[in-house]
C-alpha cells in the first residue's frame, strides 16, 4: 500500500469513528480524543510533505496563534468569545492547538490555481467556508463560547447558533488573515506532497457537515 493512501485511510477511520460515536451518543468518550485526533492526521501530513517543508508552517501556526490570541484578549479581531479547555493546554487565553489547527486548514486549502493573488482569494474562502462548517459543531461541543454581547459595530449582522450570536466580523476576518497568509505563502508543493493536505482538508470538512446534518447530543 502507498504510504500517501495508508495515511488517509487512518485519518478517513479516525474521523469516521468520530463522527459515528458522536452521532451514537458516545460523544463523552469522543470529544476528549479531539486533539490527539489533530495531533495523529497532522503528523501524518506533515509526515508526508516533509521533503517540502517550508519555514512557512512555523509562520502559519504561530500566526494564526497569536492572532486568536488577539481575538480573546481584545476582542476586536473575531468578536468577543472564549475558549474552553477541551483542545488542551490553554496559554493566554487560548489553546495551543489552535496553531496546528490553522497550519492543517490552511494547508489543505491550497491549490494551483491563478497564480499568487487566486490562490490567496481561492484559499481564503475556502478557509472560510470551512470556518462556518466549524462554528455550530465547536459550540455545541464546549471547544468554545460567544459573549452575548458584541461590539456595536461588528454586531450589526450575527449568525444565530445554539442560543448563540456569531458577529460578522468573525468571518471577514477568518478571511482576511487566511488571504494574508496564503499570499506570502511559498510555492505550492506538488501533488505527491500535497495529497495528504488536502485529504485531511476533506476529511474534515466531510466530519463537520456531517455533525451539522444529523443529531446529536
Amino acid at each position: 500500500m502507498k504510504p500517501n493512501v495508508a495515511a488517509l485511510g487512518i485519518i478517513a477511520v479516525l474521523h469516521a469513528v468520530g463522527v459515528l460515536g458522536v452521532i451514537f451518543g458516545y460523544g463523552a468518550w469522543i470529544w476528549p480524543l479531539t486533539p490527539l485526533n489533530l495531533l495523529v492526521a497532522g503528523g501524518l501530513a506533515i509526515w508526508r510533505a516533509w521533503p517540502a517543508r517550508t519555514g512557512w508552517w512555523l509562520v502559519v501556526a504561530l500566526s494564526g496563534y497569536v492572532a486568536e490570541v488577539i481575538g480573546v484578549q481584545q476582542g476586536w479581531l473575531f468578536g468577543s468569545y472564549a475558549y474552553g479547555t477541551a483542545l488542551g493546554p490553554v496559554v493566554a487565553g487560548v489553546p495551543l492547538m489552535l496553531g496546528w489547527m490553522w497550519l492543517l486548514l490552511l494547508q489543505g486549502s491550497r491549490y494551483r490555481w491563478g497564480g499568487r493573488w487566486g490562490q490567496a482569494v481561492l484559499g481564503a474562502t475556502l478557509m472560510t467556508g470551512m470556518d462556518g462548517l466549524i462554528e455550530p459543531v465547536a459550540i455545541r461541543a464546549g471547544w468554545w463560547s460567544w459573549s452575548a454581547v458584541q461590539s456595536p459595530w461588528m454586531s450589526w449582522i450575527s449568525w444565530d447558533v445554539s442560543g448563540q450570536s456569531i458577529p460578522w466580523w468573525n468571518f471577514g476576518s477568518w478571511w482576511v488573515v487566511s488571504f494574508v497568509l496564503l499570499l506570502f505563502a511559498p510555492a505550492v508543493p506538488s501533488l505527491e506532497h500535497q495529497r495528504v493536505w488536502r485529504g485531511l482538508w476533506w476529511v474534515m470538512v466531510s466530519f463537520f457537515t456531517l455533525l451539522n446534518v444529523f443529531e446529536w447530543s
